[in-house]
């Protein structure tokens, strides 16, 4: 596991899938605690796909290929590049394994870097290192401790969003083809005590906050995840768990009517040979402990 420290504040990062593992500050967590029977991850990287795809399956090339749930970042290992006591970059590669499902030849860097006592920033540089163009879906998946359960919890938007909701099919399988209507408790605000994801996630497309603050009814703001270049944003938690993921997406699931093709897939991104995609996230903590 990979330990950094800035003054009171630290974080580990475990290279098996770049998953951040801890966010502390003082000995307070702030990310949840990978739990079996609950949710036993606490930050993995969703590469190259985002969600389901239609039958588990694509077609490239005139040949067939499947792939899991949020594709296979957590299952591959990182090597460490550059370490500082504040700061790590990890990267991964194409591999023969990862060929099978996904025949691209590319490079995915992931930095963690503490600034002060109160910030995390965390980087992402994909590279594509083939000859042709690289489709791909990209997203963060960080989990945050509720401590005492939902019930006293809230997220705080940067600004009053669409007043509808993408949700997933009836069947849980993929995303519906429509969006659904979406009553906010207030404006720019979720109730996380309200049970929201009794039907699993709620997707923003093309929200219109840069973040999202986690608050509590009496101790007011407790963490805020900047991500001001993301396309999408999915909220989601296991019904009335004590946490919530917060989670910028480039990319989303197929519907029941998306193509078999991945070429025609209109939620991935397109990246030209020698390119890369680059973007970033903050963890900010309040001034005050």
């Amino acid at each position: 596991m990979i330990e950094l420290r800035s003054g009171a504040l630290s974080a580990r990062i475990d290279p098996l899938g770049a998953e951040l593992r801890s966010l502390q500050r003082a000995g307070e967590e702030y990310l949840w605690q990978a739990q079996p029977g609950v949710w036993n991850q606490s930050a993995p990287w969703l590469f190259p796909f985002v969600g389901r795809l239609r039958g588990g399956h694509y077609t490239h090339g005139g040949r067939r290929f499947a792939m899991p749930l949020h594709g296979f970042a957590s299952s591959l290992h990182f090597a460490v590049t550059q370490q500082l006591a504040d700061a790590v970059w990890l990267e991964a590669r194409d591999t023969d394994a990862t060929r099978v499902g996904y025949p691209f030849a590319f490079r995915l860097r992931i930095g963690f870097a503490l600034h002060g006592e109160r910030e995390l920033a965390i980087g992402v540089h994909l590279d594509n290192l083939g000859a042709e163009t690289l489709p791909f879906g990209f997203g963060a998946h960080p989990g945050f401790a509720l401590p005492g359960g939902p019930q006293d919890w809230c997220l705080h938007f940067e600004q009053p969003e669409d007043p509808q909701v993408w949700r997933l099919n009836d069947a849980g399988t993929l995303l519906a083809t429509q969006a659904e209507a979406f009553a906010w408790r207030a404006p720019a605000r979720l109730d996380l005590g309200a049970n929201p994801f009794a039907r699993d996630a709620l997707i923003l497309k093309q929200p219109r906050s840069s973040w999202v603050a986690l608050v509590h009814r009496e101790r007011g703001e407790r963490l805020r995840l900047y991500a001001p270049q993301m396309q999408h944003l999915g909220l989601w938690a296991r019904p009335l768990a004590a946490y919530v993921c917060i989670e910028p997406w480039w990319g989303h699931d197929d519907n029941a009517e998306a193509p078999e093709a991945l070429l025609d897939k209109p939620q991935l991104q397109r990246l030209a040979a020698g390119d890369t995609f680059t973007r970033w996230i903050q963890l900010r903590l309040p001034s005050d402990p």
